[in-house]
């Protein structure tokens, strides 16, 4: 049995650490795609206030393509017209279908043509239908709500701080990933998830032990392995583990979040600037926001743009989860 619980115990480390990774990668993408496969790739960081140009130009591209697309009884129309104008003797007018152009020009050329091409026709015929009904729906929507993606706003309620109330903060000048996380940028984002993952290491091996010693003495697992991840509480945590988390801040900020201010403190003349150099701050800020938050709660991942606790359950690593359901 010892055995069997390593290989679950090593699994679930496995599963967190990738959990972490994908946090990590969607910090990446909020910030040089916050709408991504809405627009086209763009260099460089986008900024909250960004987004309401993002947002206006994929409504604009929205209307444009229901606009000029035919569904079915349009296009019977649009066939009458053409046998009624033909000419005697001559094959009907081949239908005039609206062109794309710009962007949805690019995306239809090099994502959804090749797709098409494959398709049989059966499936064809039923995408068809399926656009039509689609498209019915949405042009309904956009007449019927004008400013269905709704702007940005200007101002959202911060993170909470030690013995402060709770602050607007202006995102007009933060980062895209900002509007999504409480207006935290992107290393402490990271910071976060980083945080969580080495206390749930040490947490697991303890309730992993646990187990292993309640099936020597009574033959059976115990039902529940701990309940949630705890608190973060770092006089708790095994010493170094702050190196550990910083250490991983490092290699994380280089390898998948990919930040264009890493190495800036040594002028990026000289060899990068040391790890320790790097994050700590937004470690530490991380540490005292974590240690505010407290336990996870039971309905942490609902609420809206100003809901922290909701920030705290995206960033979370959720090791309890995953053993749930492998008991099931």
């Amino acid at each position: 049995m010892k055995q069997c619980l390593d290989l679950v115990l090593v699994q679930t480390l496995i599963l967190n650490a990738r959990e972490v990774q994908a946090t990590i990668a969607d910090l990446s993408l909020s910030l040089t795609e916050p709408a991504h496969g809405l627009v086209a790739h763009m260099d460089g960081y986008i900024r909250a206030s960004g987004l309401n140009r993002i947002f206006a130009k994929v409504a604009d591209t929205a209307r444009s393509c229901f606009s000029g697309y035919m569904n079915s009884p349009e296009r019977n129309a649009h066939r009458r017209d053409r046998i009624a104008a033909r000419t005697p003797g001559k094959p009907v007018a081949p239908p005039r279908y609206a062109k794309v152009s710009g962007s949805v020009a690019k995306i239809v050329e090099h994502l959804i043509s090749p797709r098409l091409e494959k398709l049989p026709p059966r499936q064809l015929v039923k995408l068809r239908r399926q656009v039509d009904r689609f498209t019915d729906f949405a042009r309904t929507a956009l007449e019927n709500e004008p400013n269905h993606l709704q702007t940005m706003p200007k101002a959202i309620l911060g993170t909470s701080q030690r013995n402060e109330p709770r602050t607007e903060i202006e995102t007009t000048s933060k980062l895209a990933a900002a509007a999504r996380y409480s207006g935290m940028g992107p290393l402490k984002c990271a910071s976060v998830s980083i945080c969580r993952f080495v206390q749930s290491a040490g947490w697991l091996s303890e309730q992993f032990k646990r187990a292993e010693r309640a099936y020597e003495a009574h033959g059976r697992l115990p039902y529940n392995f701990g309940g949630h991840l705890p608190a973060f509480d770092m006089s708790k945590m095994p010493a170094g583990s702050k190196t550990h988390i910083i250490m991983l801040l490092d290699s994380f900020r280089r390898v998948i979040l990919e930040d264009a201010a890493f190495g800036s403190k040594s002028g990026r003349k000289e060899e990068i600037a040391r790890f320790d150099n790097q994050g700590k701050n937004e470690v530490n800020a991380a540490i005292a926001w974590l240690t505010l938050m407290g336990a996870r709660l039971t309905r942490d991942d609902e609420g809206d743009i100003n809901c922290e606790r909701r920030t705290f359950h995206l960033l979370d690593v959720l090791p309890e989860l995953r053993l749930n359901r492998a008991r099931m």
